[in-house]
């Protein structure tokens, strides 16, 4: 019981990245991460409400959605055991589809100088851009209604290849730019909201 509660509120996920069975409890995770990684960016400037254990919750379900595919026969194995951080995350979630998420405070994107806690994404792979911005997209919004109360508040922003600035998601929407935007492309797109956990992780 106390194990399944665990992964209803996101703070403990499976671990199937060796031969005994474990569990991840991510807030336990103490060691900082200093170096970087390069790739295409998005950013998640979050409001003033930013609880303890948010990013937490969201490495849960990003490891439990590459647990569940690493279970599936067209992957079987396939995939690297994540690299994790008490700030930072590199996550496989397909052969070769790696996301990086990482956590901080910076000075909010829109310039008003005041610092806010930013979750941001750097993918490897432009072609996997939006893809990777609809699948953390639908992960948060999970988390923010099944253990948040629907409190948290965040603007999106995707990085310009061509200008290296980050614009409003909504932006790059109107102006169909890529690669975040292309043809059927919506970071609302999965359901979240009243969808069991399990369900919600097949659909992704």
């Amino acid at each position: 019981f106390f194990v399944d509660f665990m992964k209803r509120t996101m703070l403990l996920s499976d671990w199937d990245f060796g031969r005994e069975r474990c569990y991840l409890i991510p807030s336990l995770l103490n060691t900082q991460f200093e170096d970087r990684k390069d790739g295409i960016r998005f950013i998640f400037d979050f409001e003033q409400f930013f609880p303890v254990g948010v990013f937490q919750r969201l490495i849960c379900l990003c490891v439990a959605h590459s647990v569940s595919m690493n279970r599936k026969e067209k992957t079987g194995d396939a995939l690297k055991e994540p690299e994790l951080y008490k700030n930072f995350a590199s996550i496989e979630f397909e052969p070769g589809f790696f996301v990086h998420l990482q956590e901080g405070s910076q000075a909010r994107i829109e310039g008003d100088g005041v610092a806010t806690h930013q979750i941001t994404a750097i993918i490897e792979d432009n072609k996997l851009a939006s893809k990777s911005l609809a699948i953390i997209s639908a992960m948060l919004r999970k988390m923010n209604y099944d253990a948040m109360g629907a409190g948290l508040k965040w603007k999106t922003f995707v990085e310009d290849i061509s200008t290296g600035q980050f614009i409003k998601y909504e932006e790059a929407k109107s102006r169909q730019l890529a690669p975040w935007c292309v043809e059927g492309s919506d970071i609302n797109s999965h359901k979240s909201k009243n969808i069991d956990l399990n369900e919600f992780l097949d659909s992704l």
